[in-house]
């Protein structure tokens, strides 16, 4: 097979592996379906669903990674939109609250995997892809004046990244917790600082 067309069947089957497990997941519960039962589903060996992915878990993040690949460019025209760096975050975290209080099984079981499955340095084959965003948001703030360019991009959007962990898991953890006001919280963090300025 030639490498063009091998690349395109390997992705395919990628593909058709997250749609057959996420729509299972969706109709009879995460816990309820097995790697098995995917790949019968699906009409691929063990082996080969096994060799694109290990465990459920990880089907998740390929879904997860998939979506927010596919929002990059509308996610870019809505960041144009607004004025600036507080409001975008403030919108790019709205959508993230909605989505991720409709899908708080999703995010609970993608998350233990991300922090118990250490990655090589460089690797992304497990992240989510949300980066792609905050870099899109922290360079236009950079470019306006409103993000600070003392810091190499890499380092804020890191920085970033992870200080959303925080507010996300607590939420995980608390059930009457408001996941929308927690990262409303961490937006003015992040911005302004914990520093208790009066006057």
């Amino acid at each position: 097979m030639e490498p063009g067309r091998r690349e395109r069947k390997k992705v395919a089957t990628h593909d058709l592996i997250i749609d057959i497990a996420m729509a299972l997941f969706d109709r009879e519960g995460f816990d309820e379906i097995t790697m098995e039962r995917i790949a019968a589903e699906a009409d691929v060996a063990k082996a080969t669903l096994y060799k694109y992915f290990p465990v459920k878990e990880a089907i998740l993040a390929g879904y997860i990674r998939r979506e927010n690949t596919a929002m990059v460019e509308p996610i870019s025209q809505m960041l144009d939109a607004l004025p600036d760096s507080r409001s975008r975050l403030c919108e790019l975290y709205s959508h993230l609250a909605d989505w991720f209080s409709a899908h708080r099984t999703y995010v609970a079981r993608y998350i233990a995997f991300r922090l118990s499955t250490p990655q090589p340095q460089g690797s992304h084959a497990q992240r989510s892809g949300f980066d792609a965003h905050l870099r899109l948001l922290l360079e236009k703030g950079q470019q306006q004046g409103d993000i600070t360019d003392a810091l190499p991009l890499p380092q804020l959007v890191a920085s970033l990244e992870l200080m959303m962990l925080s507010p996300i898991l607590f939420w995980l953890n608390t059930e009457d917790a408001d996941l929308r006001q927690l990262l409303m919280a961490h937006i003015d963090l992040f911005l302004d600082g914990a520093a208790n300025i009066k006057g």
